[in-house]
């Protein structure tokens, strides 16, 4: 018998929180790979890339990628809106220690 999975208790488990991963280097073992498309982190096009990894209390788990290619800067945002990227990458800068303590 197949367990029944409850979505909402399991993406209220989350905590909500993103964090960035460098992603500028490819990340690959052995013989470089022909160059294909960023995927879910796989930077074979050797080009500038930033990686945020986030959660989100009540609606799951995902990544943004950002890439600079050709002066332009491209986000793969699985699908989400720009008004959620922007919310998460705020959830970024509300959780960051500034340096400066100016602010």
């Amino acid at each position: 018998m197949t367990k029944k999975i409850d979505y909402n208790k399991l993406f209220n488990s989350f905590d909500t929180y993103a964090h960035i991963v460098d992603c500028v280097n490819p990340q690959y073992d052995g013989d470089k790979p022909k160059k294909h498309k960023l995927y879910f982190g796989a930077n074979h096009e050797d080009v500038p890339t930033i990686v945020i990894k986030w959660s989100e209390k009540g609606r799951g788990f995902g990544e943004y990628v950002f890439q600079y290619k050709d002066g332009q800067m491209y986000c793969h945002s699985e699908c989400d809106s720009p008004e959620t990227v922007k919310r998460i990458l705020c959830t970024m800068v509300d959780q960051c220690i500034f340096d400066d303590d100016k602010w």
